[in-house]
């Protein structure tokens, strides 16, 4: 009897667990049959329940063997409803050994029997009738359920964790399995019992049992939002218990600063996601005023008596602020009196502890959205914000607090620009940590953004830009002196270049900031900033950090400024093609492709965009042919193709007109990548190909007859045949291949995927995309051109032995590959085939 309840415990999970690599088909079959043999397996289960006496092995093995079955296979609803066995759990319950296999049980049990609450659940059903066939099991469920609540405070006066943890997980799935009985009976039993033992939950200091009732009464408050008021009011008593329950988790532990990091992150999630989340519910069922009307009274009620006891302890206080923020997720930007006096009594609390001064710094920060609609507190919040600037305790949460209120207050911000910049320049606001100060020049960056006059707002630009800028350039006037010769001698050289990162970043943040609140910068600004950064890309060329920072900048530059930045743009792209050149820095090279998307358009940058192109493409081929190992070069190949894709999508007429050239040696140039093995730069280079055909079809819609052969005119021709040729070796995939023009036939492509799946099966979907490309260039299916007949044999037994190729264990080789391409008689023109 044991071994076949392991076998049948086994074998549904075998055939339904859909991790297994079983075939659909045969998982299919093995499912019929399964439910086929449900009848008699229920019965077998409940023999077995009889006959096991007082083992409670066994019984957990009947047990565990039914829970397998209700879970992997649709049995139908009247064998598991007249099953004993599912009485029978309920006793089994209180047996130790076997409380973990029955909790299962009722969860899966409630599964079965789940009311269907979403459109998607009730079109399933629609489908299934799986609730209107097992809605039998709720009273049978409901009835053995409710007396576990005695069980329950048991469990919590012996502080029984595992019990408790196990009951909560009942409590909860049937709360969220029958939410509709529960919404309709909340006030009486066994409703409001089984609410009033969640809540019970609620107040065990467990994390992991508090966890998992959260989940009920936050589903409980998304299905309460779509009934009338008079049922949230009902309901009121459940909501106003829980948010008391919930100030009171999140207390602080006293052993903070013995606890782990690890334990410390997992407090802090606790706090924010689980009980904060909570929170919000209860906002959504007893409205944002009153949870916040009930944390203001809380909040006077406690300062009044430590004043009266005269002592203080900062964790309640801490709390009921951090509650605060948590509910500005689902706070509206109407008039709030309580949270008006929240937040100017948080400012006025004495400084017990850090946690309590991040808190209440935070708590202005995370209201900023409300101030800007109600801004009467706002000159006493933000004197509090400016304060703690220079306050090492509370510096970090004042600069988040500050960028915040700066983003959001404009209106208020813009009409005091003389302290704001006064504060800036400060000496303690420009030693702040590089995150803090970047905080600060996101938010000053949002003020100046939203200056309405043009003149007023380049100038205060350019007083954000100067103190920056002044660094730098005793920077580069420290590297410019005799004593920084040599730049590759420590000795000779000696700056910091931490210090240059993170004021290339901080310049950087403003056009960031300035790009996400739509900031219209000026020329001459932009003229000075690059009059200074401009000739640190040469002076840096070999510090890879700082030179990735320099070309950081310069992409949001571009990103940010667009067409303003035109003047600048030959020198701009000078400076990078010598600073990648120098380095082979991959930022330079997606700095680079960020200029061809933003001055494509422009016809006169047309010519400069070739050209650096080409640049780049001479340093891109020597580096390649230099190298040991192309692997080292796996991040520069990938950024190249990028650029090179953006070049032909963008320029269309030029790159398969005047510069096909250049398009020739791009194309050569995959034959030098063939031995980089990444995954980025395959798919990079596979869809350089791809955009190659699009932009040639854009080009030429329909085919250039030639002859009468139906395909392409030889210019067009002899680039695209180029690009096959240079594709077809990419790492011996060949599936390439089908890119080949012109095609007597379509039915290869659906052979060569299959095969090239074999080879490299990521690649399969890039390679299917190329194809489809690819196909609309070959001619007409039973085309009658010359020699269309001959050809089509050719061509066929070449694709049918490349195919075979793809199957053998390697690759075949790159001889191989050039000794079909000659069978099939595809013709290089001689410019072409010299470059080959």
């Amino acid at each position: 009897m044991v071994a076949l309840l392991s076998v049948l415990t086994t074998l549904p999970e075998e055939c339904g667990h859909d991790k297994h690599t079983l075939a659909p088909v045969l998982r299919r079959g093995f499912a019929k049959q399964a439910i086929a043999a449900a009848p008699d397996v229920t019965q077998f289960i409940y023999i077995s329940l009889t006959h096991s006496g007082s083992d409670a092995n066994l019984q957990k093995l009947v047990f565990a063997c039914f829970v397998s079955w209700l879970r992997y296979v649709q049995i139908p609803a009247y064998l598991v409803i007249q099953n004993p066995v599912v009485v029978a759990c309920f006793d089994a319950i209180n047996v130790e050994a076997l409380f973990p296999t029955i909790v299962q049980l009722i969860c899966c049990l409630v599964s079965k029997s789940k009311i269907p609450t979403t459109k998607k659940e009730k079109r399933k059903e629609l489908k299934t009738h799986a609730y209107e066939s097992f809605k039998g099991l709720i009273p049978i469920v409901v009835t053995g359920v409710v007396p576990l609540v005695q069980k329950l405070e048991k469990a919590i006066d012996a502080d029984n964790t595992v019990v408790v943890h196990g009951l909560c997980r009942v409590f909860s799935k049937l709360g969220k399995g029958y939410r509709p009985l529960i919404i309709r009976g909340m006030a009486e039993d066994p409703s409001g019992r089984i609410c009033q033992a969640l809540l019970a939950c609620m107040r065990y200091p467990d994390h992991d049992v508090v966890g998992v009732a959260t989940q009920f009464w936050q589903s409980l408050s998304q299905a309460l939002v779509n009934h009338p008021p008079e049922v949230r009011t009902r309901l009121a008593s459940f909501f106003t218990q829980l948010v008391d329950i919930v100030l009171k988790h999140m207390w602080i532990p006293a052993n903070w600063d013995n606890l782990t990091k690890e334990q410390q992150e997992n407090e802090k999630y606790f706090r924010r996601y689980e009980l904060g989340q909570t929170l919000c519910a209860a906002c959504d069922v007893l409205t944002t005023d009153f949870v916040l009307s009930s944390i203001h009274r809380e909040l006077v009620n406690t300062l009044s008596s430590f004043q009266q006891q005269q002592q203080y302890d900062w964790h309640p206080l801490e709390a009921l602020l951090y509650g605060v923020c948590a509910v500005a997720a689902c706070m509206e930007n109407n008039s709030c009196m309580p949270l008006q006096k929240i937040l100017e009594t948080a400012v006025s609390l004495p400084p017990l502890s850090p946690q309590l001064l991040h808190t209440s710094v935070r708590a202005v920060g995370r209201f900023a959205e409300w101030l800007s609609y109600n801004p009467a507190a706002l000159p006493q919040l933000l004197n509090f914000v400016v304060k703690n600037l220079s306050n090492p305790e509370g510096v970090s949460p004042a600069a988040e607090a500050f960028s915040s209120l700066c983003k959001f207050c404009t209106a208020f911000m813009v009409q005091h620009l003389d302290p704001l910049f006064l504060l800036y320049q400060s000496s303690h606001v420009m030693s702040l940590t590089q995150k803090d100060h970047e905080e600060i020049l996101a938010g000053m960056s949002n003020v100046v953004a939203a200056i309405p006059q043009e003149d007023q707002r380049a100038k205060a630009l350019e007083l954000l830009c100067v103190p920056l800028l002044q660094k730098l350039q005793l920077q580069n006037a420290a590297l410019a002196s005799p004593a920084a010769t040599g730049l590759s001698s420590p000795q000779a050289r000696e700056i910091d270049e931490d210090a240059v990162i993170n004021l290339v970043e901080s310049v950087s943040c403003i056009f960031r900031t300035g790009k996400n609140s739509k900031m219209n910068f000026c020329y001459a600004v932009l003229e000075k900033v690059w009059t200074v950064l401009g000739p640190m890309l040469e002076a840096y060329a070999r510090s890879d950090s700082v030179e990735r920072a320099l070309c950081h900048v310069c992409h949001d530059a571009v990103d940010a400024c667009g067409t303003c930045v035109r003047p600048l743009l030959p020198s701009m792209l000078t400076r990078l093609c010598a600073a990648f050149a120098a380095s082979l820095c991959s930022a330079a090279l997606d700095t680079l492709t960020t200029c061809v998307k933003t001055f494509r358009e422009a016809s006169d940058a047309a010519p400069m965009l070739v050209s650096m192109a080409g640049d780049v493409t001479t340093v891109v081929l020597r580096a390649l042919r230099n190298a040991d190992d192309c692997q080292e070069h796996a991040d520069v190949v990938k950024n190249y193709m990028w650029l090179c894709t953006e070049l032909v999508n963008g320029l269309p007429a030029v790159m398969l007109g005047d510069s096909k050239p250049l398009l020739y040696s791009m194309l050569c140039w995959s034959l030098l990548a063939l031995p980089v093995q990444d995954s980025g730069a395959a798919k990079a280079l596979l869809r350089f190909h791809e955009q190659v055909f699009i932009s040639a079809k854009k080009q030429n819609p329909a085919p250039v007859a030639t002859d009468g052969d139906g395909t392409f005119g030889a210019d067009l021709e002899a680039v695209l045949r180029m690009q096959v040729l240079g594709v077809a070796l990419f790492r011996g995939w060949l599936l390439s291949m089908c890119r080949w023009q012109p095609f007597s036939s379509i039915s290869f492509f659906g052979d060569a995927i299959a095969a090239a799946m074999e080879v490299r099966p990521a690649l399969t979907l890039e390679c299917a995309k190329v194809a489809a490309a690819s196909v609309d260039f070959g001619p007409p299916v039973g085309g009658s051109g010359r020699g269309a007949a001959a050809d089509s044999t050719l061509r066929r037994q070449a694709l049918d032995a490349l195919v075979a190729g793809l199957a053998r264990p390697q690759p075949i080789s790159a001889e191989e590959v050039l000794h079909l391409l000659v069978s099939v008689h595809i013709a290089v023109n001689a410019p072409v085939a010299g470059m080959l």
